[in-house]
C-alpha cells in the first residue's frame, strides 16, 4: 500500500463502536485488510458494516466508498469475494 492508505484505514476504523450482531452480509478474508495481527472484512454485499473476529462496527456512506476504493487499487474488490 501507499503510505498515506493505511494511515486513512486507521483513522477510519479508530474508535468504532463494535457491537455482537449476526448480519445477513457475506464476509470474505479474499477480501479483507490485515493491520497487524487483526482482520478487517468489509460487508460484501455494499452494506457499510465491517466484521472484526467475532465483532462488527459500522462506517458511515462516505468512509465506506473510500474504505472501498481504497481496496480495489490493491486488487480486493469485496462484490467478487464470496
Amino acid at each position: 500500500m501507499s503510505a498515506e492508505d493505511p494511515e486513512t484505514v486507521k483513522k477510519m476504523f479508530e474508535g468504532k463502536s463494535a457491537y455482537f450482531d449476526s448480519p445477513s452480509c457475506g464476509f470474505s478474508e479474499k477480501a479483507s485488510i490485515r493491520i497487524g495481527c487483526n482482520t478487517y472484512m468489509p460487508a460484501c454485499d455494499g452494506d457499510e458494516i465491517v466484521k472484526h473476529g467475532f465483532m462488527y462496527f459500522s462506517l458511515s456512506k462516505s468512509e465506506n466508498n473510500e474504505l472501498r476504493k481504497i481496496m480495489k487499487k490493491y486488487g480486493a474488490d469485496t462484490r467478487k469475494a464470496i
